[in-house]
């Protein structure tokens, strides 16, 4: 339904979001420092990875990954505020959640 209506899926927010909303630009530079991989299932076991072509799509609601991403999707959310400021883009509904800002600023303290 969401890529009926013209949004984009965000693999570092894992949620769909309004084109104006998306940063493609700080999603690679994520991507581009980090390793994770994405699975089916819990364990991680190599033949439930799936590839990034199927991560962008948005295709599953739910998948697994490393623990550090929960950290590094953190540190993410806090740069794609502080950019969409900067440059006056619009802020997704995420973004402007109390409880998850809170929540990530425990992520990134512990």
């Amino acid at each position: 339904e969401a890529r009926a209506l013209g949004c984009v899926f965000d693999p570092m927010s894992w949620i769909w979001v309004r084109p104006e909303c998306y940063d493609g630009e700080l999603i690679a530079e994520f991507f581009s420092q980090t390793n994770f991989s994405w699975h089916t299932e819990p364990k991680l076991k190599p033949e439930t990875k799936l590839s990034m072509d199927i991560i962008h799509r948005g295709d599953h609601p739910k998948l697994f990954t490393q623990k550090d991403y929960h950290t590094v999707h953190c540190f993410y959310m806090m740069k794609k505020m502080h950019k969409a400021i900067l440059e006056h883009r619009p802020i997704d509904s995420y973004l402007t959640e109390w409880h998850h800002t809170n929540h990530c600023g425990q992520v990134m303290l512990n």
